[in-house]
């Protein structure tokens, strides 16, 4: 300590001008990114079926767009809105395509094959308009809806290695055509991307809001504890510099923050002021009044080794998600665990350079050794009551835990009233089902995708589809060839998949007139197809469900012609929930074990080890029994929860069994090792989970659920986890260390 003490001053020049070089990284790090392929590792199958996708037929990030005019929506002044918005979509350059009413395309009557007019040109009327779509009603259920009040715009945009990034940016430019293309204001947006950009506005304003508000509040909370700056000081530089370099080595792995790593401030913080508020109790408990350097040094080693000792077996929960199957877990256990190595070093610095070369405060505390003697005495009179009171709340929250679903509904991360969430019911109202699910279709030897049996096996997998109320439309390449077949068989159009000459005849025309439209369903060899099914936005579980299904009718339809698989963003969406399940139960067990291991390595006593164990499952409990209660899912946002929940209050345990432990040791009987125990290192324990309690209680007013759940369920462990410390653990003590 003494060596640390004399370099000081270097070791913060050296820390200051690492905080300079990482500030870039830092900046990378804050930039939000929810995209579903960060929680699959490399090798996993649904990933590598994306990627496949994504090789064969560029991003399938689709922007759907809704227009609803006021009046008609065929009027002349609403079809040259219709051109110029798309005019200006497919100008960008980050767009791939835009299917619409704009570019959609009839048959030639000349020949029936040769799609060359389109529906809408310059001299287009309302009553013009309206005939052809009369005629041809395929058109029309592709672009319009049943009555003509609103218009579909397909936005494709463009694949590229930093798309994530520019996705913001893309978007933003694409709702500024909708408000100067579609000017009153009833364009509404829907899609992957939407959804997901919205989560990442809203993660990066409620990450920055309730970063500030929470210093802000740690700040005025510790300063009325202990009535002295330098102490707030202390633990405010604390949790900056381990947030700072945690974030700014994160972004510098290449990492940024996401719907669960924008947590990794907050656990900071919290774990920060635990180790803090320990350090200021033990050097105002320990340090003589106006006492010499050496004695103040002395107090900082003695609360060392616990400090460092409930670090580890922290950083030993969050390790354990490195068991994880989910990148995202495994990257967050492993960054928190830094930030909590990084939080504790830092402590001792700060600890060093704002405490030591000054005299004490001699504030009056808050909480009296009286007031927490009083505690432990309603402990020693009444066991049994109080034991029953915690059986009685465990096996009520196991009841509740009961009811936990494992899900995950990613929409309903956004309130009610956010225009995402506005803007899909709109959709669903006019358009029905529309999110899209993607299927690749490898065509067996012998077989093309265009080939009669193939395109029939499309048409009949189309029709079984629609009979589902979960799906919407379904586009795929068959619908080329259904078109043509229409104009020139009339309702007898199914004679067209029984002619190879006329296909071969229709794919020649289309590969001379619109090669785009025929890339966007099949590669250019004709062994690879895609069928985009539009179907409803639901929960991750329920979606893994109607994918079952659905790939149960591919099955039975392309038995012997083809292998049908899901792919595209919908289908990572869907494996989320096994892994969920996956990363908890591995996760948790491993945090328990190592836990273990590392509380008797610092105990060097069996049975002390497991009684301090024991009484850190009840706030977990409690924890799980309130989420079944509150019908919160054990979902993406709260996949690590309780092994957050048992690394953090195990914390105020070890510290606990350390101070009790040395009094044993020293030849003290147990009823006096816990009444000075609870005198040395109780008001640590009030103070820092009444301050933790404020920090996160605070959550409960986020917008964003991920936020919210998080603040309620850290809230309720906080102080399940004070009631163990204060009134189980020392029972559990006075039964068995007599």
């Amino acid at each position: 300590m003494k060596t640390f003490h004399r370099l000081r001053y270097p070791i913060l020049l050296i820390l200051l001008f690492g905080a300079y070089l990482l500030f870039p990284h830092l900046r990378k790090a804050v930039q939000v990114d929810n995209s579903l392929t960060g929680w699959f590792i490399e090798g996993d199958p649904a990933l590598e079926s994306y990627h496949r996708f994504l090789d064969n037929f560029g991003n399938d990030e689709i922007v759907l767009v809704l227009f609803e005019p006021k009046g008609s929506l065929l009027a002349e002044k609403n079809l040259a809105a219709i051109k110029s918005f798309a005019t200006a979509c497919e100008n960008h350059p980050a767009v791939a395509q835009v299917f619409s009413a704009s570019n959609a395309i009839i048959p030639n009557l000349n020949n029936g094959f040769i799609q060359s007019e389109n529906l809408l040109n310059k001299t287009s009327t309302e009553e013009e308009v309206k005939a052809q779509l009369e005629r041809y009603p395929f058109i029309k259920e592709q672009f319009f809806n049943a009555d003509l009040s609103a218009t579909k715009f397909i936005i494709y945009l463009k694949n590229s290695p930093d798309f994530g990034l520019r996705r913001k940016a893309i978007l933003n430019d694409l709702y500024a055509y909708a408000d100067e293309h579609l000017s009153d204001e009833r364009s509404y947006f829907g899609g992957v991307g939407v959804i997901f950009e919205a989560l990442n506005d809203l993660s990066e304003k409620e990450f920055s809001r309730f970063l500030l508000v929470g210093y802000l509040l740690m700040f005025v909370v510790l300063l009325l504890i202990y009535k002295n700056l330098r102490y707030v000081f202390f633990a405010l530089a604390t949790i900056l510099f381990a947030s700072y370099f945690t974030l700014g080595i994160y972004g510098a792995m290449g990492h940024q923050l996401n719907l669960l790593s924008t947590l990794i401030p907050a656990i900071i913080i919290l774990l920060c002021v635990m180790d803090v508020m320990h350090i200021l109790n033990e050097y105002q408990s320990s340090a003589a009044k106006d006492g010499s350097l050496e004695d103040k040094l002395a107090a900082l080693k003695t609360v060392w080794w616990p400090c460092l000792f409930t670090s580890l077996t922290t950083m030993a929960g969050f390790i354990s998600l490195s068991l994880s199957p989910v990148k995202i877990l495994v990257s967050f256990g492993i960054y928190t665990a830094l930030g909590i190595a990084l939080g504790l070093l830092f402590a001792f610095l700060f600890a060093l350079l704002l405490l030591a070369p000054v005299k004490k405060s001699q504030a009056k505390s808050l909480i009296s050794k009286r007031q927490l003697l009083a505690l432990l005495r309603i402990s020693e009179k009444h066991p049994q009551k109080i034991l029953y009171a915690f059986l009685g709340i465990s096996l009520i929250a196991l009841l509740g835990a009961l009811q936990i679903k494992v899900d995950t509904d990613s929409l309903a991360y956004l309130p009610e009233e956010h225009w995402v969430q506005k803007d899909n019911e709109n959709i669903k109202r006019l358009m029905g089902p529309y999110m899209p699910l993607e299927y690749l279709i490898s065509v067996k030897e012998g077989e093309k995708t265009n080939s009669p049996a193939v395109l029939k096996a499309m048409q009949n997998f189309e029709e079984e589809l629609a009979q589902k109320p979960y799906i919407g439309g379904i586009n795929g390449l068959h619908d080329i060839y259904r078109a043509a077949f229409v104009e020139r068989y009339k309702e007898d159009w199914r004679r067209g998949f029984e002619k190879p000459g006329i296909i071969k005849k229709v794919t020649q025309y289309s590969e001379m007139l619109s090669p785009e439209l025929l890339r966007n369903f099949t590669l250019p060899n004709y062994e690879l197809a895609r069928i985009n099914i539009a179907g409803e936005i639901v929960t991750a579980g329920e979606l893994g469900k109607i994918m079952d299904t659905i790939q149960h009718i591919a099955d039975r339809n392309f038995q012997g012609l083809a292998t049908v698989e899901a792919s595209g963003y919908q289908s990572l969406y869907a494996g989320i929930v096994n892994y969920v399940t996956e990363s908890q139960v591995k996760s948790f067990s491993l945090a328990v074990v190592l836990i273990f291991i590392l509380l008797y390595l610092f105990l060097r006593d069996f049975k002390l080890a497991l009684l301090s164990l024991l009484p850190n499952f009840f706030p977990i409990i409690t924890m799980l029994g309130c989420m079944g209660f509150l019908e919160i899912n054990l979902d993406t946002a709260t996949a690590a929860i309780a092994s957050i929940v048992l690394s953090f209050s195990i914390d105020d345990t070890m510290h606990f069994a350390y101070q009790y432990r040395r009094l044993r040791n020293k030849g003290r009987s147990a009823i006096h090792a816990r009444r000075a125990t609870i005198s040395h290192v109780g008001k640590a324990i009030i103070l820092s989970s009444a301050v933790l309690f404020a920090g996160y209680f605070l959550m409960l007013f986020g917008e964003l659920k991920t936020v919210l759940y998080f603040g309620i369920l850290t809230s309720i462990s906080i102080f399940a986890a004070l009631l163990g410390q204060l009134f189980l653990f020392p029972i559990l003590l006075q039964k068995f260390d007599k």
